[in-house]
Order: structure tokens, then sequence, then C-alpha cells
């Protein structure tokens, strides 16, 4: 029987023995990291053969790696979520562009249909205006026209 330390850090495993320290007694553990690795903490004071400690030892990886695995789940899940959410920001942003584009375009049309109404108006302003200003003019050229004739 040995005093065992345990340690898992960087991904990779040390064992220590000092059987000195305290016979009969195994302290499994692993501590943070200060370089921002998966921390985990699992202390316990036990009397355990060598074997038993190594089968502890064996257990303990086991549940890290489950824990591992069960966060790396997890964290796919909210980015797959994180990832629907941002698709639906952009659908929505994308649909209140173009219902703005929409608004915009209708707005331009029904302004310029005004100003294409009015603009008619004035040009049969202007065209009535100029008709009468010719028959007007064209009775004055006839009138003369027929006085020189006549006076000839």
């Amino acid at each position: 029987m040995v005093w065992t330390d345990y340690f898992d850090r960087h991904d990779s495993t040390t064992l220590w023995n000092a059987g000195e320290k305290s016979p009969n007694c195994i302290v499994l553990y692993s501590s943070a990291c200060l370089d921002g690795k998966l921390a985990w903490k699992f202390k316990e004071t036990t009397r355990l053969s060598g074997i038993d400690a190594v089968k502890r030892i064996v257990e303990t990886e086991a549940q890290a790696r489950k824990i591992v695995d069960e966060a790396k789940v997890k964290a796919q899940t909210i980015i797959s979520q994180a990832s629907q959410d941002a698709e639906k920001a952009r659908q929505e942003a994308l649909a209140q562009a173009q219902r703005q584009r929409d608004e915009i375009l209708a707005q331009a049309r029904t302004q310029a249909e005004a100003e294409a109404a009015k603009s008619e108006t004035e040009t049969e302003a202007l065209l009535a205006s100029y008709q009468k200003a010719f028959q007007s003019r064209k009775e004055v050229a006839v009138d003369k026209a027929v006085n020189l004739i006549i006076r000839g």
C-alpha cells in the first residue's frame, strides 16, 4: 500500500508514489490549470491497494472523459442553437429590409404618378393656350391676307 497523488494536467497523467508520506492511503485529485484547460476535482482519502488505486484512477479518467464528452455535446447544441438563432435573425432582417424597399418603391411610384398627372395637366393647359394663340393669330393672318388680296 502506498500514498499516491494523481494529476491530470495538460492531457497527461502523472503518478507519484511516496510510500513514506502516508501508507495505506490514496488521494485522488486534479487541480485547475492556469492555462484555461478543463479542470475537475475529485478528492477522496481511502485505504486502497495498488491495484485498487489503479482501478480508481481508471474510473476517474473514465468519468472525466464522460464529463468532457457531455460538455462537447452541450457545446455543440449551444452552437447549433446559436446558429439557428442567427439565421432566424438574418431572415427577419432581410424580410424587414424587403418590406421597407417595397414601401419606398410604392411611395416613389405614387409620387411619380402624381407628378406625371400634374405634368400632363400642365402640358394640356399649355397646348390649349398655344392652340388658342394659334387660332387668334391665324384669324389675324387670314384677315390681312384677304385684305392684301382684295386691295391688291
